[in-house]
């Protein structure tokens, strides 16, 4: 009995110096880098509708800066800021599109499919997603007790939610995600902050190890977590996709700390859609990161399949091995004039 209280004293002990120690990791925050993920272009044929959306929905920010806003776009943009990463989460600038996407967007296009937010409030914000004109996709038994869920924005897009992962693997985080995890089964009581923030973009395309060989070369960027090899009722159910089977695996984005934004590179086997986007197609459209270095930055994208749209000494537009859009802004590396 002795031995068994000592061993749960120093239990206690070590997993509270363990908390101690872990406790500033598991705060999101962007760290220096040579480049820094920090855009979502997003086209839509109504753009305050849908910046209404993300607004009620995750808490996005209005800011005035568009620094993402393509130089042949036409009409209003407006930028918002997505929450977490200590008020510096990446952005999402929506810029007018010709007309609505025809036909409709599919989470298994090919492309950037979707985007994903993580919440310790499923249930909060999927009530706010509904009140604000979006949809629920996911088709399980008992969506409203389901850690994460798959839905659709006002033009059609889908969207992803789900409760706080563990990481990095830190009490803290365990914790966050076990406590969420109850709440959204239970249905208890809406924790005092819902957690909200940007969590990753997906990516589709036919191959997605080229895709993270793409990054890999690029960027350094390794990819993070197990490798998805979904296959049954719980993609299928989650996707709203019948007897769909999906793999791939995350790339982690550069410029943030341990458990940062991710692209979610996917095949699915069952590719749909129009292609690559231009940004004048309704959608989601590019992604963009600053850098320290275009040129060196869109000699490495060529090198490794990628290819160039325009550039000029400070911004460029790039294309990925299968065609999609990279937006990329040099800026100044920090204490440098």
């Amino acid at each position: 009995m002795k031995k068994t209280a000592i061993a749960l004293v120093v239990l206690v002990a070590a997993v509270a110096i363990w908390w101690a120690l872990s406790f500033s990791a598991s705060d999101y925050r962007l760290q220096p880098a040579q480049a820094t993920f920090r855009n979502v272009t997003i086209a839509t044929p109504d753009v305050r509708r849908l910046a209404d959306f993300y607004q009620a929905t995750f808490d996005a920010q209005e800011v005035a800066r568009q620094d993402w806003v393509p130089a042949q776009v036409s009409g209003e943009a407006v930028v918002l800021r997505t929450p977490g990463y200590g008020g510096d989460g990446p952005t999402l600038t929506l810029i007018p599109a010709r007309r609505a996407a025809d036909p409709a967007p599919q989470a298994s296009d090919d492309g950037y499919a979707h985007l994903c937010f993580e919440t310790t409030d499923m249930r909060g914000v999927v009530g706010r997603l509904l009140a604000a004109g979006g949809t629920v996709s996911s088709v399980f038994e008992a969506s409203e007790r389901a850690p994460v869920l798959y839905a659709r924005d006002p033009d059609g897009n889908a969207v992803e939610m789900h409760i706080p992962l563990p990481a990095p693997f830190t009490p803290r985080t365990v914790y966050r995600t076990l406590d969420s995890l109850v709440r959204t089964w239970l249905g208890s009581s809406a924790p005092a902050d819902d957690g909200v923030r940007f969590l990753h973009a997906n990516h589709n395309s036919p191959d997605w190890t080229r895709v993270a060989g793409f990054y890999r070369a690029v960027f350094a960027a390794g990819t993070v977590g197990a490798e998805r090899d979904y296959d049954g009722d719980f993609i299928a159910e989650l996707t709203g996709i019948p007897d769909v089977v999906v793999r791939g695996r995350h790339i982690e984005m550069p410029g943030y700390s341990p458990g940062g934004p991710t692209l979610e590179a996917f095949t699915y086997d069952r590719a749909t859609g129009r292609g690559p986007l231009a940004f004048g197609d309704a959608g989601v459209v590019a992604i963009g990161f600053e850098v320290h270095d275009i040129a060196a930055t869109v000699a490495l994208m060529k090198e490794a399949g990628g290819g160039e749209v325009e550039r000029s000494d400070r911004a460029a537009i790039v294309r990925d091995p299968y065609g999609h859009l990279i937006q990329l802004r040099q800026v100044q590396p920090p204490g440098t004039l």
